[in-house]
């Protein structure tokens, strides 16, 4: 819920940039969250009160979280080579990865302007996204693991 909350923040302050994959991905575990929490606390089901094919939809439902910040990255990577003139969109998609980053790690603040900068320089010296957002690491190793049940 924070990484949502987060994202919103964002995107009401500033400039941040989603994809679909990850906005189904973020949007879908909140609804799973409150759907628990409420089964957990209050003995009650969502689908009483929300029909289960509603939320959420989406024409391109998510990949797994390794592989849709790794197209991200390459994106990202697109982005931010010489003469591209294209480095708001490249901090957009950052700030995202650093907020979610950030929400994983118990963090309730956006990343600021120089946190970014620094992420845009860390992705023009060829560092991958593994060593900048390392709370993603285990979160997409957790996911593997879920999937292979």
């Amino acid at each position: 819920m924070q990484i949502l909350n987060s994202l919103r923040d964002a995107a009401q302050h500033d400039i941040v940039e989603l994809s679909e994959q990850e906005l189904y991905m973020y949007a879908q575990a909140g609804v799973t969250l409150y759907k628990d929490f409420l089964k957990r606390v209050f003995a009650e089901s969502l689908a009483d009160y929300v029909p289960e094919r509603v939320l959420p939809i989406s024409t391109q439902p998510p990949r797994d979280l390794p592989s849709m910040v790794d197209a991200d990255f390459a994106e990202i990577k697109r982005l931010v080579k010489p003469h591209s003139r294209r480095q708001i969109e490249a901090k957009a998609k950052l700030k995202a990865l650093a907020i979610v980053e950030a929400s994983l790690e118990g963090v309730r603040s956006q990343p600021s302007e120089l946190e970014v900068n620094q992420l845009v320089k860390q992705v023009r010296a060829g560092k991958k996204w593994q060593t900048s957002f390392l709370a993603l690491l285990p979160f997409s190793c957790r996911l593997k693991v879920g999937a292979q049940r």
